[in-house]
């Protein structure tokens, strides 16, 4: 036991005298560096020698708008937003209006577009109604109104006598109408009927000959 504890103690007193050896060898390193700096010359500098730096360029002024946002965010105040005026290089170049579709024209004032399909599908109401229900409609509609017509054919005419109750005579008076296609006479009103009557001879036979419902059966519209 007791030669456990000098050995301990001699171990302590090893480390002890290596410890103050290596600081007293780190001193003497510094002081000897430390003194050969001190033997050198210093350098002095003349003050008219020195060359004035220039002035730093003045950082870019921020815009308007961006400083009454930060003002909001940080008050809470809300600031309407302004927005800057432009100018004459910010405006688009000018760009012409385009063209409307174009449109078949007839001497009597009636158009129909060439892209609307939509009307040559359209089935009248009366084309499911008896002749004197017709009949009483076309009373009620009074002077009528105007129905689709064309003014010039884009495509060959459909043969409109083989409708019963027209014969020739009354074919050129519904082409002279602006009336050559099935569909049309299909999606004929009250209204458009009233109308079509006060312009052709024995307008009674629409309303008794149906021209509707037999027109949408040879456009096989229904």
């Amino acid at each position: 036991m007791i030669l456990l504890i000098l050995k301990s103690l001699g171990l302590m007193l090893g480390a002890f005298l290596i410890s103050a050896w290596l600081g007293w060898n780190l001193s003497r390193r510094a002081q000897s560096h430390h003194s050969a700096f001190e033997g050198r010359p210093r350098v002095s500098f003349d003050e008219e020698t020195v060359a004035t730096p220039e002035p730093a360029a003045a950082p870019p002024q921020p815009v308007a708008y961006l400083d009454a946002a930060a003002e909001a965010f940080t008050t809470g105040v809300v600031v309407p937003f302004v927005p800057p005026k432009a100018t004459e290089s910010d405006k688009a170049p000018y760009a012409p209006p385009q063209p409307a579709p174009r449109l078949d024209t007839a001497a009597n004032n009636v158009l129909i577009r060439r892209e609307d399909n939509s009307l040559q599908r359209r089935v009248s109401s009366l084309a499911a109604m008896t002749p004197e229900s017709i009949q009483a409609a076309v009373q009620q509609a009074g002077t009528g109104l105007e129905p689709i017509r064309v003014g010039v054919p884009q495509s060959p005419p459909d043969d409109l006598t083989v409708i019963s109750g027209i014969d020739s005579a009354r074919q050129r008076e519904l082409n002279s109408l602006g009336i050559f296609y099935y569909w049309q006479v299909a999606g004929w009103s009250p209204e458009n009927v009233a109308w079509i009557s006060n312009r052709i001879l024995s307008p009674e036979r629409v309303a008794r000959e149906n021209w509707m419902s037999q027109a949408a059966r040879l456009a096989r519209l229904h």
